[in-house]
């Protein structure tokens, strides 16, 4: 995975982190005697008891996690994510997605997105240009396959909401979603139909706002089209599969 991939997702977890340490300090500014609550007062749990009664008959009777704090049923949904593609080893593949959506559930919901990205060359790449350029060569270039955009539509499944302690300090709320859909890429060599799977997990900043990361795996079938024989350039190569995780991360 890219380093840039990977400093995202610290920048995420940063922001999440700070966003509730803060709220929790907010908190206590605003009622003092919330940290000055004894200790002494703790009980012991009886675990087989609690267990015993949330089995009772068959139906659980304690709906502790169940209670949403943040609703999503009956409510538009608006994403802004800065995204990225590995499909190339020649290629860096980056740019901004959005996406609008509805869900009809706390489970359910669809969206349509879109992405437009800008490609330029990697470090590989233009290593192996300088190496050329140096030796005196001919100077090639690579069969790529340059994307250009991405559009389509998806189903969001959230298979769980949760409660998350951080440091026993503060309780961060967030979904997680499992992602299906399929669309159109638009290469500088065509446009193909790509299906994808993902998964999706957003924490709530507040009830209208949070921190969203996503991840895809697309898959979708190219065409190579030569670009480096004068005789022969244009002409058509050969297709493939291709397979090509994408990660999102931005705002919801």
């Amino acid at each position: 995975m890219k380093f840039w991939t990977i400093f995202l997702y610290f920048i995420f977890w940063f922001f999440s982190g700070s966003l509730a340490y803060f709220k929790l300090q907010s908190a206590l500014a605003a009622d003092p005697a919330l940290s000055e609550v004894p200790l002494s007062g703790a009980q012991r749990m009886d675990v087989d008891s609690l267990k015993e009664r949330y089995w009772q008959n068959g139906t659980p009777d304690l709906n502790v996690v169940q209670n949403r704090m943040h609703t999503k049923v009956g409510r538009l949904n608006f994403q802004v994510q800065g995204v990225g593609i590995n499909h190339d080893p020649f290629l860096n593949t980056n740019g901004i997605g959005l996406s609008l959506g509805m869900n009809f559930t706390e489970d359910f919901g669809i969206h349509v997105l879109a992405c437009k990205v800008l490609e330029s060359n990697s470090a590989a790449f233009t290593s192996l240009r300088t190496a050329e350029i140096q030796a005196g060569g001919i100077l090639y270039d690579a069969n790529v396959n340059r994307i250009q955009a991405l559009f389509g539509g998806e189903i969001a499944w959230g298979v769980l909401y949760g409660k998350l302690s951080l440091l026993g300090q503060a309780i961060l709320h967030f979904d997680l979603f499992i992602l299906g859909g399929a669309g159109g890429l638009i290469s500088k060599n065509g446009t193909s139909i790509v299906p994808w799977i993902g998964i999706g997990e957003q924490i709530y900043m507040t009830h209208f706002l949070a921190l969203r990361a996503d991840f895809r795996y697309l898959v979708y079938q190219e065409s190579i089209i030569e670009q480096n024989s004068v005789s022969t350039q244009g002409a058509w190569l050969a297709s493939r599969i291709t397979t090509a995780p994408q990660v999102g991360l931005g705002l919801s």
